[in-house]
């Protein structure tokens, strides 16, 4: 038998039997994986995508005059006292 002729031949069919139909179970449930596993990564991406639209949506408040207040606050409460309880006697006019 020549290269040539078994070229030009019929495919040859996939033998029958426990290991063959083992491969083919196996096969389509690997197939059946895939597809659900396409369709997770689907809804993560569709989930990802809402997100990002979400967050590009998100006021953030101007905290600047809530900050200047609690800072005017701050450094009011870190004069110096010649009354306070630091300096009690000491600086008593």
């Amino acid at each position: 038998m020549d290269d040539q002729s078994v070229l030009n031949g019929p495919e040859p069919q996939p033998p029958t039997g426990t290991a063959a139909e083992a491969f083919a179970h196996l096969a389509a449930r690997v197939e059946a994986m895939e597809q659900r596993l396409d369709g997770h990564l689907a809804v993560i991406a569709r989930a990802l995508e809402h997100i990002a639209v979400e967050k590009q949506s998100i006021e953030v408040p101007d905290y600047n005059p809530t900050l200047a207040k609690i800072n005017a606050a701050l450094a009011e409460f870190a004069k110096p006292n010649l009354n306070s309880a630091f300096g009690k006697g000491i600086f008593v006019q």
